[in-house]
């Protein structure tokens, strides 16, 4: 049994739809979760700004005893992952590729869109990792400014400004007769249902689920597991914490946030 933590890091509330996917799949793990709200959103910041995000939130993490860390931000993935993993010998994951490659795996006519921030589109990541697997699948990426700031805010797909932006992209994407879409923001897991709707025969894939798939793989291989029946949860902010709890609850109920 391992009780180390795993350590996951976002810009905002999105890392927690990860959060959410990994209490579900591994109920006994310690995890401590930093959102960056000082610095939210990261996906209209230049690379070395987020590259020097990333490496503070995981200077925050590692404070505590890491056996994993995951980027839970497609943004922070893009643009710093590779420099995270030169930091640290223990194992740091992605949301990127493990969505990528469900993707390439479910797609019929290979054409897939992918919903990302600018930062995200700007490098270009989702078409490298789906060419890594298939140079022939067509990849559609639009950048998405608007819809994680609003989300940070608390809106959601309820809201009608937010869902009338949400179609206006998905119309771009439907046009490019796409059969998958993938939310290339955690935060845009909120919207996973109204898109949907709005594509019922579309594969819509979530980049916080297939990050925890590629985590549980990960730990069963390297025998990391813990089956401790209380796990500690240790949920951290860097502005704000009463304001995060608000919109926090609506993917988390009940949950203690302190200020790192």
């Amino acid at each position: 049994m391992n009780r180390k933590y795993i350590g996951v890091f976002d810009s905002g509330i999105g890392g927690l739809t990860a959060v959410k996917h990994l209490i579900e799949e591994l109920p006994n793990e310690n995890v401590v979760f930093l959102a960056d709200t000082l610095n939210m959103p990261y996906g209209s910041k230049s690379k070395e700004q987020i590259i020097a995000y990333s490496l503070n939130d995981f200077d925050i993490l590692n404070r505590y005893d890491l056996k994993a860390l995951l980027i839970a931000c497609n943004t922070a993935d893009s643009a710093a992952r590779k420099t995270l993993q030169k930091q640290t010998s223990i194992p740091v994951l992605g949301v990127i590729e493990a969505a990528a490659r469900k993707a390439c795996t479910v797609t019929e006519n290979r054409k897939i869109g992918v919903l990302a921030t600018p930062a995200t589109v700007r490098s270009g990541k989702y078409e490298k990792a789906v060419h890594a697997i298939d140079t022939d699948i067509e990849v559609y990426s639009i950048a998405c400014p608007e819809l994680a700031p609003m989300i940070e805010s608390g809106r959601n797909a309820e809201d009608p400004e937010v869902t009338e932006i949400l179609m206006g992209y998905l119309k771009q994407l439907k046009d490019r007769q796409i059969d998958t879409l993938v939310l290339g923001c955690t935060h845009y897991d909120v919207l996973e249902k109204k898109a949907k709707e709005l594509l019922p025969n579309i594969h819509v894939i979530s980049s916080s689920a297939c990050a925890i798939d590629d985590l549980k793989e990960l730990l069963i291989r390297q025998d990391l597991l813990n089956a401790d029946p209380e796990p500690e949860r240790i949920y951290l902010v860097t502005a704000d914490p009463e304001k995060f709890k608000k919109t926090a609850s609506a993917i988390l109920k009940n949950i203690e946030i302190d200020e790192a």
